[in-house]
């Protein structure tokens, strides 16, 4: 049971939570406060018939929720927008995805080639001098520069280069 107590300018009412089909009855005291007296049980009043109510067919009813204009939009926007960002990413990644394996992907020469690693020191120059085998070494310079993909004619110590065959 719990005490609520009212604090008001010379006034003050301590209740006490009454069973539930009870009432209190209120007296003032000689103070001016007010003090509860015996809880007095209630009593039922009498049952009156009432007439029934009017069915209301199920299609007439208004749901619980009523939403705004902007309540619509996010509520049904907002799942077509994560739709879209899900299927924009699927298909982004399935189309991308070739197209990198590619670029990993060395591609073989379709000439007949020799593969060749550069050891430390060794410039472009000399390897395909080392290959012309009477060929002229600018013309080799050239083969080997196209069939690799370099962009000038520096190379470092590991490498490896496909240097073409005499043709």
């Amino acid at each position: 049971m719990s005490i609520h107590v009212l604090h008001a300018p010379n006034f003050t009412l301590s209740l006490r939570r009454a069973p539930r089909g009870a009432t209190r009855s209120l007296r003032p005291t000689a103070r001016g406060a007010v003090r509860s007296t015996a809880v007095r049980p209630v009593t039922a009043a009498p049952v009156v018939a009432r007439p029934a109510a009017k069915a209301v067919p199920a299609v007439a009813r208004r749901s619980p929720v009523h939403l705004t204009r902007r309540g619509r939009l996010v509520f049904v926007g907002l799942p077509v927008l994560l739709a879209v960002a899900v299927l924009l990413t699927v298909v982004g990644v399935f189309t991308t995805a070739p197209a990198a394996a590619e670029q990993g992907v060395r591609q073989v020469p379709s000439t007949p080639a020799v593969q060749v690693t550069v050891q430390p020191g060794q410039s472009l120059w000399q390897v395909a001098a080392a290959h012309a085998h009477g060929r002229d070494t600018r013309d080799v310079v050239a083969q080997i520069v196209s069939l690799n993909g370099l962009s000038g004619d520096r190379i470092d110590a590991g490498r490896k280069l496909y240097i073409p065959l005499g043709s």
